[in-house]
């Protein structure tokens, strides 16, 4: 089976709603992998070992990797 990867730029308020509501709805999709991206680098862990996703302080690898990805950042 394909996999899916979901990525996530931004784990604010709105980032981290995306992340759940995916999360909870993860039995409906075959092979799915999340990978987040936070600018707050005491954030990775917590989100790895809260939600078992795969967090990185590196938006380019989430870009690179995923094949769908929320962009949840202020504007700037």
């Amino acid at each position: 089976l394909p996999h899916y990867t979901v990525g996530i730029i931004g784990c604010g308020q709105i980032g981290t709603s995306i992340l759940t509501k995916l999360l909870e709805a993860q039995s409906s999709f075959n092979n799915l992998r999340v990978l987040v991206s936070t600018r707050q680098p005491h954030l990775l862990r917590p989100f790895t070992q809260e939600y078992g996703v795969i967090a990185e302080f590196n938006n380019e690898r989430v870009i690179m990797e995923a094949d769908i990805v929320f962009v949840c950042v202020l504007p700037g």
